[in-house]
């Protein structure tokens, strides 16, 4: 478990960002000192959801999110990237499978079961690799709608200045975007231990400027949250 003085930095949108630090805390069992400084903010688009399809597939919350706001999945199968969106894939009303985290781990599931019907991918607007493009590889047609999109943020003036006067500071990190995102900050990386959650999201920071950088073991919120506490 990180030492108490330890500042546990959360740049994930507000209400992911807000859902992992329960997490966090409840699994140290301990008060954190955890701030949230999003780098990304969520803006859902108002484009209808139509239901010419039979068979979701999902990469994010969000993408559940945006569904949500205009459909409901009737019973459908959804094909989410992790637990988390899968969770929430069944409160949308699907019948959801998880591929246990990451779109390798995803695709490959969707290559595995073949689902015979029409696919189609809710996304958001950003993506470091294309379900569709993956797929038509194995002959799997699948559709695609961008139903939100993300929009860079900084730092404020008060992050920056906890960040400037902070000894210790542990940064999970969970996509290659945000990953950018946080090397663009004018910030002093040497007190920082980023954990990334793929070698994918790695590529997008720049090692050097970090006193350490580590890809955790799984691609999954239960091995970032046991990376960050264990300080590994």
């Amino acid at each position: 478990m990180p030492a108490k003085h330890a500042l546990i930095l959360l740049t994930r949108p507000l209400e992911g960002s807000k859902r992992f630090a329960e997490a966090l805390t409840k699994a140290s069992g301990a008060d954190l000192n955890v701030a949230i400084a999003p780098l990304m903010a969520i803006e859902y688009l108002n484009d209808p959801i139509g239901n010419d399809f039979d068979v979701a597939v999902f990469t994010s919350t969000h993408g559940v999110s945006g569904f949500a706001r205009g459909a409901r999945g009737a019973g459908r199968t959804a094909f989410c990237v992790g637990d988390r969106t899968a969770e929430c894939a069944e409160n949308a009303g699907f019948a959801a499978v998880s591929a246990k985290g990451g779109a390798v781990a995803l695709i490959a599931l969707i290559q595995k079961h073949r689902p015979p019907g029409r696919i189609r991918h809710f996304r958001g607007q950003q993506i470091h690799q294309s379900i569709v493009g993956s797929l038509s590889d194995f002959e799997i047609p699948v559709t695609e709608q961008i139903i939100y999109r993300q929009i860079q943020q900084n730092f404020d003036e008060s992050t920056l200045y906890l960040l400037a006067n902070a000894a210790d500071i542990k940064v999970p990190l969970f996509s290659r975007e945000s990953a950018q995102q946080f090397d663009r900050q004018e910030i002093v990386g040497t007190t920082c231990d980023i954990f990334c959650i793929s070698q994918a999201t790695l590529s997008g920071l720049s090692p050097e400027k970090y006193r350490k950088t580590t890809v955790i073991p799984d691609p999954t919120q239960n091995s970032m949250i046991k990376a960050v506490l264990a300080g590994n």
